[in-house]
């Protein structure tokens, strides 16, 4: 199998996948190599197509996203019970050249089901994620914007580094048209300095579709409403919400937030999409945004 596939924002052009890999390479399981996600945290490895929200939570200042290395997976239990995947990789910027030929990082994730029904119409999900990482320039840096990606960081910090250790635990729960999803990850920086992360988030379809889950990569997929959008469908429509917060207080005294988000998303059909957020974020940093944040963002998507 393989996957190459191009982001061609802001007149940029830079990998997001470019791998080639088995489905089955025996006791290594589904093996790929290239460029591609590391197996770390619920949300970082839902497609931002699908996640509830239009932006990723706090948790993604700390999670990897793509990077180049090599990854085994495999599934565990004869009807797909949970997941187990573990990986190289080298940290790459967007053309997948890696940084510093010394920086490193192994990363690994186990999902499990126990409750899984009517073909995933409820379900409960569990999972946790490892990942210890050899910094690329002696320091790390964690930041997050204000959930609308156009704003500018409401929170940043930066401190000399060798190590870094994360730790994530996540948790997933579906019953019919209701969700109850959240997160929690850890940074340990060179064994004396811990900062962390966590959302909790939940979902409704007023139309009575379900969230779809995805049991070979212990992630979600694809919302498939009831009736299309058209002559005699409406679509799916789903209500969210999310809490959240960011402490980075042991890197910088007063680098905190917390914010609370409202979602509204329509799903035309399985390809397209509106999706509205209103979000009031809290930051306790020396930002130039100042003390709270409000924003309302407006998207409409399609994939193909």
């Amino acid at each position: 199998e393989f996957k190459t596939e191009y982001d061609f924002a802001g007149a940029k052009v830079a990998f997001k996948d470019a791998w080639v890999g088995l489905k089955d390479a025996a006791f290594l399981g589904r093996l790929r190599i290239g460029h591609q996600k590391e197996p770390m945290g619920l949300e970082k490895l839902t497609s931002s197509k699908f996640i509830s929200f239009l932006e990723r939570s706090f948790t993604s200042a700390f999670t990897p996203s793509r990077n180049t290395g090599i990854l085994s997976s495999h599934s565990l239990g004869e009807e797909n019970q949970g997941t187990f995947s573990i990986g190289y990789f080298k940290d790459a910027d967007g053309s997948a050249n890696s940084q510093e030929e010394d920086q490193s990082s192994v990363t690994s994730r186990v999902t499990y089901l126990p409750l899984y029904e009517d073909n995933g119409k409820k379900l409960l999900h569990l999972g946790a994620s490892f990942s210890t990482r050899d910094t690329s320039d002696g320091s790390v840096k964690y930041d997050s914007d204000s959930l609308a990606h156009l704003g500018i960081d409401i929170v940043s910090a930066e401190v000399g580094a060798d190590r870094v250790d994360l730790f994530g635990v996540e948790a997933a729960y579906v019953q019919g048209p209701f969700s109850l999803q959240g997160e929690l990850v850890t940074s340990t920086i060179d064994d004396d300095k811990e900062v962390s992360a966590w959302y909790l988030q939940g979902s409704y379809f007023i139309t009575g579709e379900s969230r779809t889950y995805k049991r070979s990569s212990g992630s979600f997929t694809t919302v498939k409403p009831l009736n299309n959008y058209g002559e005699d469908g409406k679509g799916a429509v789903e209500l969210a919400i999310r809490f959240q917060e960011i402490d980075l207080e042991a890197m910088t005294p007063g680098e905190n937030a917390e914010a609370l988000s409202i979602g509204v998303n329509w799903h035309l059909n399985p390809n397209a999409r509106v999706k509205f957020n209103a979000t009031s974020a809290s930051p306790d940093t020396a930002s130039d945004y100042g003390n709270d944040v409000i924003c309302y963002t407006l998207r409409f998507g399609i994939n193909f």
